[in-house]
């Protein structure tokens, strides 16, 4: 028996290869274009073995942010992502340990600025007690560009099957 391949089964096929290369991204993909954009990192600070904290974007408007360096340029700061000028909605991910705490510990919160062209943006935060607040400062004056925001709830990080809250 011998087997044909016909025209069509090979035009529909390129149809369904060219449509899954088409499909819009599913993370944040930061503008390549412009010339001076906007710039979001990221912040940490460790003050003993069992005292730290750093602040995350995981999230610019709805989209997941994506940290691995692509393969064109593996050299890119994966601890910045540059933004479009204008209005963002930012999810935060706090991961801190306090020697006096029963943590480490998650907390998440959702922040929204105005990001300005060419100025360089840091989501920074502070531990106090059992909550956790976050807010935007521009980089170079430290000036903050939000207001503080504390997060829904503190979460244990416990490999256990149960969720401890604060």
């Amino acid at each position: 028996m011998q087997c044909k391949s016909s025209p069509f089964g090979l035009v529909v096929l390129l149809a369904i290869f060219l449509a899954a290369c088409a499909t819009p991204s599913q993370h944040y993909v930061q503008p390549k274009e412009l010339t001076n954009p906007p710039s979001l990192a990221n912040s940490s600070s460790r003050t003993g073995l069992s005292h730290w904290s750093q602040f995350t974007v995981m999230y610019i408007d709805d989209l997941p942010v994506n940290y691995r360096r692509p393969l064109t340029d593996l050299f890119r700061d994966v601890d910045s992502m540059k933004l479009t000028p204008g209005q963002h909605k930012v999810l935060v991910k706090s991961e801190f340990d306090k020697e006096e705490s029963d943590c480490p510990c998650t907390a998440l919160a959702t922040l929204h600025f105005n990001a300005a062209a060419g100025v360089e943006y840091k989501v920074v935060g502070e531990i106090l007690g059992d909550s956790v607040e976050f807010w935007i400062i521009e980089q170079t004056s430290g000036k903050p560009v939000t207001e503080r925001t504390r997060a829904d709830s503190v979460e244990l990080e416990y490999s256990s099957p149960f969720i401890f809250k604060y």
